[in-house]
């Protein structure tokens, strides 16, 4: 397809690093790679330079719909889930917009919580990878992981310090959370069924109160999770880079903490000396997550969530590492062991998902969702 559109600026913004000053990064380079005048640049410089183009002749990319620019044709990143962006789906809707998902099913969630902004799914993606991965029988890290944490948190922790959030609540946060943990599907379709086994109408709630307890619903989801499979590793060489350590993994032996970096090429290199990436994250069910594809570009394998949308191209233990759908005993990942002692097996393990992962999922293969999205087409996605 021709576009008219031959010139893009995607808006940094207060974004100056960490990974998504990265994603915007890669997004604008593989703009640039299929012939098109892209540039990174700051919100405050685009509105100077805007009045004085034909606006038919460029559009403008950001990260979470951060910019309001009324007339002007956007694409919209989406890396959340669409209740945690109340305010900026509120706030911004100029009906030039384009919001791009990065899992399936939060078009329709968006459609379902009152959002009247055009979606499409456009999956994470990443760059291309490295020319020389660096062998497995060198790598000295075994399990990478970079993230938030939090300290786990449980009904009577939050019962007594949130004294003025009603027990129903509670019960409808936790019995949610619980299971979108465990069980791996839609966080709003769980809410949903917990509300009705507790005889809540959704409509009880205003909708800034439901967007904001399925936000919390998928943070306490998220962190407790991320701490149930920290702890659950085997002793291994284990880097974490993360805001704080929480209490349960400072007495790991083997653990190495690295207080977070804003540096995603730092990030990057180090997921490059890693046997393993750990990505858990709950909120993609249908999706994908970035770190799953930086770590790929590494030639390095991955430890994450099960997706459908992943399923597609990567099988358990054969591309690539599936963490249980459920919640985890002491020894759920002892097999862990065997890998991380055969460099041989993860190496070609790598080899394979590297294969697939240079096929379909650079940015390179998701840029025409965003050229299509523009230019009002519908949306491809790479088969």
């Amino acid at each position: 397809m021709a576009y008219a559109s031959r010139r893009a600026f995607v808006l940094v913004g207060y974004q100056a690093a960490g990974v998504v000053r990265a994603i915007l990064g890669e997004i604008n380079d593989a703009l640039c790679a299929i012939g098109i005048d892209s540039r990174l640049m700051k919100s405050s410089e685009v509105t100077e330079i805007l009045p004085g183009l034909d606006p038919d002749s460029y559009f403008v990319v950001d990260f979470n719909n951060r910019f309001c620019l009324p007339g002007i044709r956007k694409f919209a990143f989406m890396g959340d889930h669409p209740c945690t962006r109340f305010d900026d789906l509120t706030q911004r809707h100029t009906g030039c917009e384009t919001l791009g998902w990065v899992d399936a099913g939060h078009p329709a969630a968006a459609a379902a919580l009152g959002f009247p902004h055009a979606s499409v799914f456009c999956p994470d993606a990443g760059p291309d990878p490295v020319a020389r991965p660096l062998p497995y029988g060198e790598r000295d890290i075994d399990i990478f992981f970079c993230g938030s944490l939090k300290d786990p948190v449980d009904r009577t922790t939050w019962a007594a310090t949130h004294p003025k959030w009603p027990e129903l609540l509670t019960r409808l946060l936790f019995d949610t959370a619980d299971a979108v943990a465990a069980s791996g599907e839609p966080a709003l379709d769980l809410l949903l069924k917990v509300c009705a086994a507790h005889g809540v109408a959704p409509g009880q709630l205003r909708r800034a109160d439901f967007c904001a307890l399925l936000t919390q619903v998928l943070d306490v989801a998220e962190f407790n999770r991320r701490i149930e499979v920290l702890t659950a590793l085997p002793l291994c060489r284990l880097t974490v880079v993360a805001n704080s350590l929480p209490a349960r993994l400072k007495d790991r032996p083997d653990l190495t903490f690295l207080p977070r970096i804003d540096d995603y090429g730092a990030v990057r290199a180090l997921m490059g000396r890693a046997k393993l990436v750990l990505d858990t994250t709950c909120k993609f069910p249908q999706g994908s997550h970035e770190r799953i594809w930086f770590a790929m570009a590494q030639g390095t394998n991955l430890l994450c969530d099960r997706s459908s949308f992943m399923e597609r191209d990567f099988a358990d233990r054969r591309d690539i590492l599936y963490l249980p759908k459920r919640p985890l005993g002491a020894a759920d990942l002892d097999d862990l062991r065997g890998w991380l002692e055969t460099p041989s097996r993860l190496q070609e393990m790598a080899e394979r998902a590297s294969l697939i992962y240079r096929r379909k999922h650079r940015w390179k293969d998701r840029v025409s969702i965003i050229l299509d999205a523009v230019s009002g087409a519908a949306p491809t996605l790479a088969a």
